[in-house]
Order: C-alpha cells, then structure tokens, then sequence
C-alpha cells in the first residue's frame, strides 16, 4: 500500500479559511501569549488577496486562437470568446491560418476572406467588441502568419522586401587579364513564373497571363523561350481574382504563342568587386574555404563597368581571385501562402526602417479601424505579435549595412568581405574563404551588426509604433544571430516558447527563458511570456500532469523532452517557463470549431473529428493542442487557468530579484532554430553547483553595461533599482568587447563584485583594433579587491559564501531539483519554488528577510500564515514539502512578531485558525512533541486513527466521445455523448486499477475517449471523529481528476493528485467517494483513422491508481489566551483529553499566562469552515463583529457559514 510521503520535515497544513479574511485579520487575531486582549498594532500585510483569489484578465493566461482567416461567423466567434472566458483565461492571440479545401486557396476566395481584407477588418471589430464586453484581452498576429508579410508586399523588388548576400567567384593565373562578365551568384536570385494563356504579337501591351503573382509595376521581366526571348517592363497589372489575368507592360517586340514563359527575377545590386590573391591553389568547388594572402584584397568595384571588368593581376603569387559581391530580395514568403489575394506577399526587411514601415501603413489603414482601437482601449491595449524568426538559410543583408558596419564596428567592410561569403542565416556556417586570423571576428562582426540592426531598426521602432496605438510588441526575439537579452528589452512584451526552447539546450530549457527576462527585467518590463505548449505528435495526446509513463509523445509517452529534461505533462512545461522568469502564459492553442466548406475527411486539411484543426494541414503529422469544448477536461480547465493566472498575480508583483547576474554576449539561444554559439559554456545549467546551492540568476547583455551614469549598488551589486544583481558573473568569457572590459573595469574600481570563473577574458569579440589595451584593462579587473577568479564553477558557491553573498532561497539539501524566483513588493517578499525532478522534495528553505511567513496556494486561491517556521536574524526558515513537477509559493509580511507560532513539531502543523490557536496533524498513532515561539512546548498523543487503506473496488460510469453521424467539414466538432452502463472495476494485487485500454467486456473502453465517473464506499469506525480527515492518492490518472466526498467537491491540484486533502467531510461509517476523470482524446481521434494520428500507440488513460487513503487527525497543540479566559492556577499545568482523539499535553513557559491546552475534537480552526466550533472565544467575536460593522458600512452583510470548508460573506 502507498503511503504519503512524509519527510523529516513536516509541511504547515493550510486550514481552509477564507484568504482575504486569514490575511486581512492576522495582525488581529495572531494574539501574543498573554492573556492581555488589547490587539496588536501591526501594519496589515499588503497581499492583495481578494486580487489573488480572483486575478485579473491582465495576468490570467491566454489562448492562442487560430481561425480558417475571416471564412468565419460573427455568432461562431462571440460563443468562443464567452467560452475562452469562461475557462478562466484572461485574452486571445488572434492567428489567422489558411483555410483548407478545394478553392479555398484561389484568390477570388482570398479577396473577400483574406487577411488585411474589409472582411477580416469586420471580423477583428466583432472580436475586439465582445472582448472589451468580457474584459478579454486581444493581441494580434502580426502578419497573415509567420514570417510577417502584409497584402502590400507583393513583389521581390520593393525595396521592404528581405535582402540577402550573394556572390561569385573565378580564380585566374598571376598576371593574367581577364575582360568580360563578371561571374555568376553561385547563389542565383530569386525568380517567379508564368506562361501566356493566350498568344502575343509584336506590339502588344496585353498579356492574358495564368498567374499575376509575383508581377509587380516596374519589374523587368523575359518573356519567351530561349532564342526566342526578350524584355519587357510590367507599367500595370490587372484583376487577379479570374482564372488568368492581364498583365500590362511595354510594346513587345515579337510574337509569341500561347505557354510562351514570363520570368520574373529579382533585381540586384551590386555591392563589391574584390580581388585577392590565394596562400595556394584555389578554384571554386574545391573542398574547404579558400585561404587568402591577408592584406591582399584589393577593392575594384570602380573599375566595373555594365557588370564587365577589364583587368591584369599581379604577376607574382600563386592564384587570384575576383569576387563579385551583390544584394538581392531572399524571395521569402510567409510559411505556405494562401492568405491574400495578392500572393505571394514576400516577408519583410527585417535589418531595416523599411520592414517597419510597411508594415505599419498597412496596419493603420487596413486592421486598426476606429472601431477596433476604440474596443482595444475599452480593454486596455493589447499587443501586436510576432513569431519566432523562421527566416529560411539565406544570409541576412540591408540596405545600408555596410555603411552600418562600418559605423558601428569601426572599419571598412570591404576589406574582409570574403570572410563572410557563404556563412548563412547565423554567419557561423562555413566560410567561401579565411583570412588569416581576421576571419574569425570578421564574422563576429557581421553577427553582431545583424544583432544591432534588427533591434535598432526593427524591434525598438516596432514597439514605438505601436504604442502609438496604446500597445504593445511582442516578440519572440531570436532565431537570427541576435542579442536575445537586448532585444527582449526593446520590445514591449518578450517572448519565449516551450519547442524552442527545448531539448537541444542540455542545460535545461530555464537558460534560454532567463536570457529573455534578463533583458526584461533591467529594461523595467512588467510582462515576460511564453508559448507554451507545441510538441510534434503531440495533438490530443498532451496531458496536464500525466502518469508516471515515460517517453515523448511519439514514442506513446505522456510527456516530451524540454529543455534536455523529461517534462511530465503541460503544467511542467509552463512551471519551467516560470522558472526562467515567464509571467504570462500563451497556451497553443484555441480553434475555430468547424472546418471550413470544401474541406475533405483524409485528415490532410484539419476537417475531421472533432473539429478544425490547422496543424493537421501538413498530412503528415500533428501538433498539440486545440484546447476547448472538444476536449473532454475542457470544463477543468477553469481551475487550471485560475491557479496559473494566481501564479502569474505573484510573479508580476513588485520587480524580480536575482542573487547573480552572469554576462551573456552570445547572439542566439541554445535551440533548435538557432546555431553558432561560442564553443565555451557561458550559461550555469540547472546542474550547476551554483544553481544546486539556490542561487538565482539570469544574463544581461553587455549593452546594460553602456548607461549612463552606471554604478554599483552600496553592497556591491548591480542594477539594484531592478534586477537586484548582488554580484556578477564572468563564466568561462574567453571574448569581451573593449568597452565593456572597461565597464567592467570601471565598476569594479567603485567596488561592484566580479567572479571570474574559468578563462579569463583574453581577446576581443571582434575584429576591432585594441588587443594590447583589453589585455591591460583585464589585469586591471583582476587586481581590483572585489574581484576574484576562480578555477572553476564548482568553486563559485563557497566563494560567495565567503564574500557573505547568500542566496534569497537557501536550501537545506542542494542539488539540482528545485528552481527559485524572488519578486520584492513594498513589505513583502515572494518567492517562488518550482521542482524539476520527478521525485518529491522535502527540506527547509532559509528565505533572506524577515516577517510572518505565508504560503499561498494557487489551487484554492487561498493565503495562509504558516504555522511552523524559525527566526534567525535576517532569514525566516520554513518547510516544504513539493510533490515531482510542481510548486511552491511563500511570502514573507512584515509585521511586530507577536503571533505565537510553532519552531518545530514531529507532526505537521497547520496554519493558525483565527482565534491565534495552533493545531498540529498526525497521519498515525504517536506521541508528537511540538515547540512554540513563545518557549513553550507540547506534546500530543494520539491513539486509535483508522489505519491507511487502499481502495481497490469501484464502479465505473464512463461517458464516451465520439464523432456524430455527420460529424464531418463544417460540422466536424459535433460529438456524440455515450452515457455507458456502470461496470464494476477491481484493483491487482499491487492496487493498480485497470486503464480504459484493458477495459474490453461488456462495456469496451480500449478505443475510447471521454469522462469516467469512479466511486466507491468507504467505511469509517464509529471512533472516527470531527477533528479526523484524510488524504486522498489518486496514483497514475490521465487526464484531469475531481474528486467529490460525501457530495461535497475538494480542491485538487492537477500537478499533485498524491495528495488530495479531504478536509474533515468524512464521517463514522459508510462515505462515498467520486473521482471524475477527463481523458485524453486521442484513443476516440485515433480510432477514427484520422491518417495524422495514426504514427503513435493508443494512450492507457483514466484511474489507473493505486488509490489509497491516508487517515489524519488534527490536534489543537496551542490555545491562545483570551480577554475572557480564566487565570490558571500557579503550579504543573494540567491536561485535557479526549476520548481516544488526541491528547495535548503542555508545558509551561515564562509569559506563557495560560496552559495551552487543546480538545482533540475542535475543529482545528475552522477545517469544516465553522468558526463557532471549540476555541472560538469572545476576543474572536469580538473581532468578527467589528468586521461586520464595517461591512456593514460597504452594505455588505457578513455571515459564517457552513461551505466547503470557507467562510463567505453574502
């Protein structure tokens, strides 16, 4: 039999309380042990509770929605949103998507239903009309998908369009001359076609053309075949919604039969002409980059005339070479087409002002109509978002980037533009050709002018821009060679995702979410979020929590490998993200719920069962999840939303506060959709010794270095205004620019804490001059008092010990399983716990500060005090007890130390009920010794708690989902509802229940999906008293689990179903327990023969257990003194027992003024929610009638009542 999991230090229960009224009244009713009344004069705690219990929209999560563009009803959208609401998600991210099915694609269809149409324009005022009436907040996709295009950017020759790097090369004999063309891109520029519907002749301007995509006014274009072929200047193009279109441009000179090709390629530019001279033989194709003698490039652009040079090398060396460098459109377009009626629409210029303006010009006259921005206002703003960069291999380019570079990297380009032919998207691939040692930082230098040039002049004018709306620009700021840290603090909202940010990071996928909220933080950004939570194979296969199953999705696994760590279910991907400093959940996602009209059934188009879904688009695999109604945990979803949304509340209080910030240079991120980091680790992995021993940190950038004015914090820390740096950190920085080693340097002198671990710095990020200087000002760094070098990172705790540098989370047995998050608000502190490992934790945390303690629960919404924890000067120490894959939240509340509480018991201790009383809880028979703040201790005996038993009988009522006869295209979401006979189900020998995959008799449950009622009868002895509850173990469930006792509905925290708290709702004799279990819907999906989920094994889904139940029995240990109590005589205080429920016996201390004795069969402070039970005195009365009168005074009336364990006021 599984019995729950005790450690050496016992958990503080929460009593189940109202939180406002636990919080608002324990300065007042956390009475000193004395037997004066008079309350204290403590400032009340400045938890917002009522703001806890119910967040608002502004930090609830989010769901992205995805829509077939505007083929959509006015009706349809506004149910969805009452139903997005109603889960207690707090806004949507509108995302377009293409609409599957035959014609669905053609322009006639994607001008009236297109994005940027009037059309879509309307759909976005309904949308934003009944979101402002719900209090939803609306952000907005950028563009018609990913990469952004707008409807405007319809040809590769606008000069907004993305550009690229491109080159050609020919090797020649010393003292050779060559005259003639120069050579060929071996990259060739990007081109697009068409042939003739209809025959030419000579002087024509018509052409009746298949297609007009591509062709825009001005382009250049070659029409007719080879020997047959020439030019001619598109001057106006003609309707694109018939089945050809007309293409008007100057005189044609020659006939041209029907078919005859149109070939549009991209304009280029040609940028430099160099030559060089080869260190040995060099040819293009030869295997390697070609070296060059360095300081033998010569520029002869000048001497290019008509793309023909006319030259004679050297006669000494080897072999040269002529490279011919050019700038052309990359050609991209927005992923798959099919969402403008001007396709394709090329994506953006994203290095430059002109990305920007198109972008916006389209925006403000096409999507941000009066009436939209007036609802958006109603709201409060919203966002404009942009994906993750997916911006194909081509090698990045602007306008104006060599004058760029020469600006910002203070030399000619020219000179080592051959370094950085054929580097790619990250510039790290391998280059054309090497110039010596200069290669090397030549390609730094490109990455970094990339990384400059896309915050400078995309993301810093994107996010002003929209402001000028009221809103925001959220980003995912990475997949280019980009300062992610420095771009996340010039957007408005940065942004970080579960799939990105996964596996190919060993070092777990927090580092990359803490590069994104550094930036954050010290740029003073309130909002940090994450789309979360895409796995391939993962569509209607994700589990909440997930059983104890291993492996990925497509594996028939229940979980994925995020961030290189096994993540068990979706709560422990977000519980990641926040460990890195997420505070905004963007679930992915929320569906249209029926595909549109033409959509087929072979599962290639999203029209299936049990509903649209876009992701199925591609035929060949699927992408989780389409949360809402379609799911059968649909309805759990409200408590899901709502515990994240408190979670969310606490991490959004105050600013966050990190022990260490580490310096981050590196451009890009440890992920899948990036490259070219730097060979050396930089980044302190979860495994870190630093990390084990609970310091928190993330990374700046070294462009926080550069502000003006810049100085230490008095103790020696960094950015104290923000993220509270106590120290900085150098892991392992073999490179640094020259600027910030004086930074650095300089800090230092005025006496900020410097680790240097491992390699100090010893060269220059680039190719700038200045080798000699970085060498003296790193002498300089190293020789000051506060900096010191360590060997290696093992040795970086115990020097900060040693430096009085603590952690603001200390625990008591390091290792890598538990992650912290620190936020500082004005009196309190909050600090969030989050384990990562997949057993449960329990130890003491030492938190820095000082105060009453208090957990807050964000599965019940309430705030307790906790009722054991030590003082120690500066630091409060309490236990904690996290199941696998879960969390913790503590904060501390300044107040005058007066409440008594606990400092350590052998039992659990339950917060302290309202009259200032301590109860502590045993899971056994014992004898339990229990030590109060005040000197004082108890002991508690009890006797005859029914023993832990396994429940291994029950009746299963399962309800099952299937697709409806018609269930079918525009009516795929229709789902029939089975109620199924009630089956008996019994436990193996080991407890184990069976899974709805074994279930095949009279009811067969092995392909099916849906929601399984289990209950069974426990039986209680007649001993069993007011002051004995339980805990419930659910063992392996999938999905979601409820549970009801005695009709009576309990919390249940879906990350924890180990350990379910009945409260005190069990009674003598027969009890009925419920537990409703909302499965994955896979089985059903999969049973349908949907083609994209087919690849994974069926899942074993429902109870599978073992389920036990663990008997308690809470003991009041503490009885606080009253204005009406009796003075106890002088002498041995003496004992009051109850009848075989527990029996408290204190000792007396000086001050005590009362013997702290108990009645085992009080309620332990209201568990049941009445406060009018034992130890509930005059002085509470009191209280609760000055609570009333003021109340009263809000025209409130205040009553305590009798309801799932909290007191409510009606």
């Amino acid at each position: 039999m599984t019995q729950p999991r005790r450690g050496r230090r016992r958990r503080t229960v929460a009593i189940a309380t109202a939180a406002s009224l636990s919080v608002l009244l324990s300065p007042l009713l956390a009475t000193p042990a004395t037997a004066d009344p008079t309350p204290p004069t403590a400032a009340v705690p400045v938890i917002d509770t009522a703001a806890f219990a119910d967040p608002p929209s502004a930090v609830r999560p989010m769901f992205r929605w995805w829509m077939p563009l505007a083929y959509t009803e006015d009706s349809v959208l506004r149910e969805q949103l009452d139903q997005i609401a109603a889960s207690g998600a707090g806004g949507v991210e509108v995302a377009p998507f293409i609409v599957a099915g035959e014609g669905n694609q053609s322009n006639a269809f994607l001008a009236e239903y297109g994005w940027g149409t009037p059309a879509w324009a309307h759909k976005m005022e309904v949308i934003t009309e009944k979101a402002a009436e719900l209090g939803l907040i609306v952000d907005q996709n950028l563009g018609p998908h990913y990469p952004p295009t707008v409807p405007t950017l319809n040809s590769f020759n606008q000069p907004e369009a993305e550009q690229q790097l491109i080159f050609g090369w020919s090797a020649h004999a010393a003292g050779e001359t060559v005259t003639g063309a120069l050579p060929s891109p071996l990259t060739a520029p990007p081109s697009v076609a068409t042939k003739l519907a209809e025959g030419a002749t000579a002087g024509q301007t018509a052409l009746t053309v298949a297609s007009l995509g591509g062709f825009a006014i001005g382009d250049v274009v070659t029409l007719g075949a080879e020997g047959t072929s020439e030019t001619v200047t598109v001057t106006a193009d003609g309707d694109r919604l018939g089945a050809t279109g007309t293409l008007t441009v100057t005189p044609i000179s020659g006939d041209h039969a029907v078919d005859a090709p149109l070939v549009n390629v991209a304009e280029t530019t040609r940028l430099r002409t160099v030559i060089a001279q080869c260190e040995a033989e060099c040819a293009p194709g030869s295997e390697g980059p070609a070296a060059l003698v360095p300081g033998s490039i010569v520029n002869v652009t000048d001497k290019v005339v008509d793309g023909q040079l006319d030259y004679t090398f050297p006669a000494d060396g080897a072999r040269w070479v002529i490279i011919d460098f050019q700038q052309t459109a990359s050609g991209l377009v927005g992923q798959r087409g099919g969402y403008t009626a001007t396709q394709p629409n090329y994506v953006v210029d994203h290095l430059g002002r002109g990305g920007v303006d198109i972008q916006a010009d389209f925006w403000d006259e096409n999507i941000l109509t009066d009436a939209v921005k007036a609802n958006l206002d109603k709201v409060g703003g919203g966002a404009i978002f942009e994906d993750s960069l997916e911006l194909g291999e081509s090698q990045k380019w602007t306008w104006s980037f060599l004058d760029q570079f020469e600006e910002r990297r203070g030399y000619d380009a020219t000179e080592v533009l051959p370094a950085l032919a054929g580097i790619g998207i990250q510039g790290s691939h391998e280059a054309a050709f090497e110039i010596g040692e200069v290669g090397e930082k030549a390609r730094e230098d490109y990455r970094e002018t990339v990384s400059d040039l896309f915050v400078d002049e995309y993301v810093t004018p994107m996010q002003s821009w929209a402001q000028t709306h009221g809103l925001d620009f959220r980003v995912q700021a990475y997949g280019l060679p980009t300062s992610t840290s420095h771009a996340s603090s010039a957007s408005g909202i940065p942004e970080g995702e579960s799939l990105n940010f996964g596996s190919p990071n060993p070092l777990g996928a927090e580092q990359n979410y803490r590069v994104v909220s550094g930036g954050a933080h010290l740029a003073g950004k309130d909002t940090v979020s994450v789309e979360c939570c895409a796995v391939f194979f993962g569509g209607y296969r994700s589990g909440m929590a997930g059983p104890n199953i291993g492996g990925q999705f497509s594996d028939s696994g229940e979980g994925s490998v995020l961030g290189g760590k096994y993540s068990q279910g979706l709560l422990d991907s977000v519980y990641k993200s926040y460990a890195g400093g997420v505070n905004q959940l963007v679930w992915h996602g929320f569906a249209y719920p029926d595909a549109p009209a033409g959509v087929g059934t072979a599962g290639r188009d999203g029209g299936t069962w049990p509903g649209y879904q876009p992701w199925d688009i591609f035929g060949a695999l699927n992408v989780n999840d389409v949360f809402g109604p379609r799911q059968a945990n649909w309805e759990d979803m409200t408590g899901v939303n709502d515990a994240l949304a408190r979670t969310q509340y606490v991490l959004r209080e105050g600013q966050a506060k990190l022990d260490l910030g580490v310096y981050y240079e590196d451009l890009g991120l440890k992920g899948s959709s990036v490259s070219g980091q730097q060979a050396e680790q930089h980044m302190l992995g979860t495994d870190s010794a630093t990390s084990s021993a609970g310091y928190t940190y993330d990374y700046f950038a070294p462009q926080f270095l550069a502000e003006e004015g810049l100085a230490p914090d008095a103790d020696g820390g960094l950015f104290g205004d923000r993220s509270g740096y106590k120290a900085v950190v150098l892991n392992e920085q073999r490179t640094i620019s020259l600027d910030g080693a004086r930074s650095l340097r300089d800090l230092a002198k005025q006496g900020l804490r410097v680790y240097v671990v491992g390699q100090a710095p010893s060269e220059l990020t680039g190719a700038e001059p200045g080798a000699e200087e970085l060498a003296t000002v790193v002498s300089e760094l190293l020789a000051q008092p506060s900096v010191t070098q360590l060997g290696t990172e093992a040795e970086l705790p115990s020097a900060l010990s040693g430096d009085s540098i603590a952690p603001a989370v200390s625990p008591s047995d390091q290792g890598s399983a538990l992650g912290f998050v620190r936020r500082a608000a004005e009196g309190v502190t909050y600090d969030f716990v989050y384990n990562r490992s997949g057993e449960a934790v329990q130890q003491s945390l030492t938190l820095a500060g000082t105060g009453r303690p208090y957990q807050l629960d964000p599965w019940s919404g309430e705030v307790t005090p906790v009722g054991e924890f030590t003082q120690d000067g500066d630091s409060v120490t309490v236990s904690v007890d996290v199941a696998a894959h879960d969390t913790a939240i503590f904060a501390l509340v300044d107040d005058d130390g007066s409440a008594v509480h606990a400092v350590s018991s052998d039992a659990d201790v339950l917060a302290p009920a309202a009259d200032g009383s301590i109860s502590v809880r045993a899971t056994g028979d014992g004898t339990f010794g229990t030590e109060f703040s005040d000197g004082s201790s108890t002991t508690t005996d009890v006797t005859g708690l029914a023993a832990p038993q396994g429940l291994s009988t029950w009746s299963l009522a399962a309800q099952t989902w299937g697709p409806a006869p018609d269930a079918t295209g525009m009516t795929a979401s229709k789902t029939e509802k089975v109620d199924q006979p009630a089956i008996d189900i019994t436990a193996d020998a080991d407890g184990k229940l069976p899974s709805w995959r074994e279930v095949t008799g009279e009811v067969d449950l092995s392909n099916a999906s849906g929601l399984g009622t289990y209950s069974t009868t426990v039986t209680l002895p007649e001993a069993w008293a007011e002051s004995d509850g339980a805990y419930l173990s659910l063992g392996d469930v999938l999905d979601t689990a409820q549970v009801w006792v005695n009709g009576v509905q309990v919390v249940v925290n879906q990350a924890d179903r180990a350990r379910i708290d009945l409260g005190h709702h069990l009674e003598p004799g027969e009890n009925r327990i419920e537990v409703r279990v909302a499965t994955t819907m896979f089985n059903a999906v999969k049973a349908t023969g949907d083609s994209n989920y087919q690849t994974a094994e069926q899942q074993r889904t429902g109870l599978m257990g073992p389920v036990t139940l663990t008997p308690y029995r809470d003991t009041v240990a503490f009885e606080a003194p009253t204005a009406t109590a009796t003075p106890q005589p002088t002498g041995e205080p003496q004992p009051t027992s109850t009848d075989g429920t527990g029996t408290t016996a204190p000792t007396s201390a000086p001050g005590n003024g009362g013997n702290g004795s108990s009645n085992g069969d009080s309620d332990a402070g209201g568990q049941d929610g009445d406060l009018a039970t034992t130890g509930v005195d005059g002085s509470l009365a009191g209280l609760l009638a000055l609570l009333g009168v003021v109340l009263a005074g809000t025209g409130a009336a205040f009553l305590i009542r009798k309801r799932r364990g909290r007191v409510t006021s009606e």
